[in-house]
Order: C-alpha cells, then structure tokens, then sequence
C-alpha cells in the first residue's frame, strides 16, 4: 500500500510540473507579470528593486528606483532565482511552479497530520495537483502562490513539530507565516489559521 501511494503521489507530481510547465509555455503574458518581474529584474541584475515599466509620476515618484507598492520579499526571491536560472517570462513562472509543489507537499502533510489517514491525505494531494487554480497559480508570474506555499507550509511544520518539540513548532511556524506576510498581504488569512 506503501509504495501505491509513493507511486500516486509520483505520477501527480509529474502531471502538475506538467500541465504548470504546458501553461507556462502556452499563457499569454499579463500585465501584472511585467510589473512583478520588473523590481526582480532590477534588483538582480543592476542592484536596486526599481518598477521601470510604471512611469514614475504623481504618487508613483521614485518607483523606477525603489519599488514600495507591494509586500517585500517576492522580488528578492526572484532576483536569486533569476541570477540562478536567467531571466524570461518562462523563468518568473517556475518560480511559481516551484512554489505550486511545497503548497500541495504542505497541505498533504496538514491533512496526513490531522486527519491520520494516508488515503485521505494523498486525495487531498491528487486533487490539488490537479485542481485549476492551483495549476494556473503554479504557472503564472505573481506571488499569490508562493504566499499561499509559505502559509501552508507554516501550518504543516506547526502541525509536524508540535509534538515533538513545541518551541520548535512555534520558531519555524511563525518564521515561515512571516515570510508568508511579506510575499503578500492574503497571508493574514494563514495567520488566522494557525491562531486557531
């Protein structure tokens, strides 16, 4: 039954890769891609996070050298990823497809641990893998799906070490709903789930 599962958890493993990688190849861009990438761009290649496809008038003074109008953390994430892996279009949106793979791992660990039941957890984790929001998030260049990964993986690592060791729980719970938080502001709903 044991290696069923493995085999199961495999297969939708490489299907949602897949169909994100398909999409990714396939989706036309949009707008918020170009100005997502752009502060990520700017800041891994010429040092400073600055928004150049936003002209910097009006309220907007100072978004071609500084990007302030959304949470922090997404553009150094793509700076990394991009000194790693270059930049395009396709790069920006395995990032997300990355980040597609910890928020199904994290919710299958959530439903493993709260439920105790390896069938119910590995439906959990085929039907985010193939589920149409989380496979257009996973293909798509915005840090909605990576503050959703960092939330959950927040809640699973709370539900994982809680038992063992509470202080570690609570450490590595809370660094990651932080993080969570500053990709984007949606993570306050993480942050009413693990309170409860």
């Amino acid at each position: 039954m044991k290696r069923k599962k493995t085999y199961i958890i495999l297969i939708f493993t490489a299907l949602f890769v897949f169909m994100c990688v398909g999409t990714s190849l396939t989706k036309r861009p949009w707008s918020d891609e170009g100005w997502f990438a752009a502060a990520g761009y700017n800041l891994a290649f010429h040092g400073k996070p600055g928004t150049l496809v936003i002209e910097p008038r009006d309220y907007r003074v100072g978004i071609n050298r500084y990007t302030y109008w959304t949470a922090p953390l997404y553009y150094p994430m793509q700076a990394i990823w991009y000194s790693l892996f270059g930049f395009s279009l396709f790069s920006m949106r395995t990032l997300s497809t990355v980040f597609g793979l910890i928020y199904i791992f994290s919710w299958y660990s959530i439903a493993k641990r709260l439920l105790k039941d390896n069938a119910v957890a590995t439906l959990a984790f085929v039907s985010l893998a193939v589920d149409y929001i989380v496979v257009m998030n996973g293909s798509f260049g915005r840090m909605d799906i990576t503050c959703s990964a960092l939330g959950a993986s927040s809640l699973a690592v709370y539900l994982w070490r809680r038992d063992k060791n509470l202080t570690q729980a609570i450490f590595f719970s809370q660094t990651l709903l932080v993080l969570c938080g500053l990709t984007h502001f949606f993570g306050i709903l993480y942050f009413c789930g693990l309170a409860f």
